[in-house]
């Protein structure tokens, strides 16, 4: 439950239930977003905490926004190779250790709509990409890192 600061648990304005699995490499994350229709929602993800193959990073992009299709480019080419990123899915990209410019465009097009921005993606590290906003507020982006492997 998403409940207003200092609020009892009964003021709720956001509530959802999942069945979470517990265990080894069992981890979750939950985001409060816009859905496709722009109205507000929860969105539980599972992250992957494996670990990665030597000397790369793993990217996990979320598109949590209320916005349209989308492709997600790191340096100048598109990371989701033409097919089409649409609101609630998330795509895992492997990519070598290494610093990355990277943006959202809308699908079918090249101008950034997020970003860019420059990340300097570790190896053993995988990365949280999330958007949000809408059209009319604008758009953000968040990247959260999470060491992955034997420690996490």
């Amino acid at each position: 439950k998403v409940t207003p600061e200092g609020e009892a648990c009964s003021a709720a304005i956001l509530s959802a239930t999942a069945d979470l699995a517990g265990g080894r490499n069992r981890n979750y994350t939950v985001v409060a977003n816009l859905d496709g229709s722009g109205a507000p929602n929860l969105a539980l993800f599972r992250n992957n905490t494996r670990k990665t193959a030597d000397g790369e990073a793993r990217v996990i992009v979320r598109h949590t926004a209320a916005a349209p299709a989308v492709n997600v480019w790191a340096n100048g080419s598109p990371l989701n190779r033409g097919r089409q990123f649409v609101w609630g899915e998330q795509r895992r990209f492997d990519v070598p250790e290494g610093d990355y410019e990277v943006f959202v465009s809308l699908a079918r097009q090249s101008d950034p709509v997020i970003g860019p921005a420059d990340l300097s993606l570790m190896a053993g590290t995988s990365y949280q990409v999330y958007a949000w906003g809408n059209g009319a507020a604008g758009y953000g982006m968040v990247v959260i890192p999470m060491e992955v492997g034997e420690k996490a």
